[in-house]
């Protein structure tokens, strides 16, 4: 179900109302991005279950604070700061392997004797 939003863009500062998927993550209600109508900036919209409560009193008194999203308007009630978006950056390809230096011979003077024995 589609659900609306009040979003406050985080670049121009103006209220503007989008529409969103509900997220199927847990204790996540919404994770969208759009783009403000004024300023065209992306908008990174993220709701946590928990910063969304409505408060429904009952006549003995007592009260809950519950999440009724069965209507698609069950959010308009909330103003939601948009985030700055940033894109995901390509990740760079790694730095291609040093060569290693090829073999020099070793001087017949910096040979221990037992080498010198095999180099003749």
């Amino acid at each position: 179900m589609r659900q609306a939003l009040n979003i406050k863009c985080w670049k121009c500062g103006e209220v503007f109302t989008m529409s969103a998927e509900l997220s199927k993550k847990p204790n996540l209600l919404v994770e969208a991005e759009t783009p403000c109508p004024f300023c065209q900036a992306v908008n990174q919209v993220i709701v946590r279950a928990d910063q969304v409560q409505v408060t429904i009193s009952y006549k003995d008194g007592q009260s809950v604070k519950t999440l009724e999203l069965d209507g698609p308007g069950a959010l308009l009630g909330q103003i939601f700061r948009g985030l700055m978006y940033y894109p995901p950056r390509p990740v760079p390809d790694p730095p291609p392997p040093k060569p290693t230096p090829p073999d020099r011979p070793i001087p017949p003077d910096k040979l221990i004797p037992s080498d010198q024995e095999h180099s003749k």
